[in-house]
């Protein structure tokens, strides 16, 4: 069980040492960053369309609170 352990844990640092050389300097000149931050807002943005109607949904589906009607006036109507 060490021998697994021990090679699994070369394999994965093995993995991890050469990627630090395919980093790209020039990200934000490139544009590409702009790009990644867009779509991100863009995300948030469809989400928030939803959870806004269903927030005004719910508040407008509280009861009203109507004066008080008293009750002789219901009984001689009905």
């Amino acid at each position: 069980m060490k021998n697994i352990t021990g090679l699994l844990i070369a394999a994965v640092l093995h993995g991890m040492a050469p990627s630090s050389a395919f980093a790209h300097s020039g990200i934000l000149e490139s544009g590409c960053c702009w790009i990644f931050i867009l779509f991100g807002a863009l995300i948030v943005v469809a989400q928030l369309v939803p959870a806004a109607l269903i927030i005004i949904g719910f508040i407008k589906g509280f009861p009203i609170k109507h004066p008080d009607v008293p009750e002789k006036a219901e009984k001689a109507g009905g």
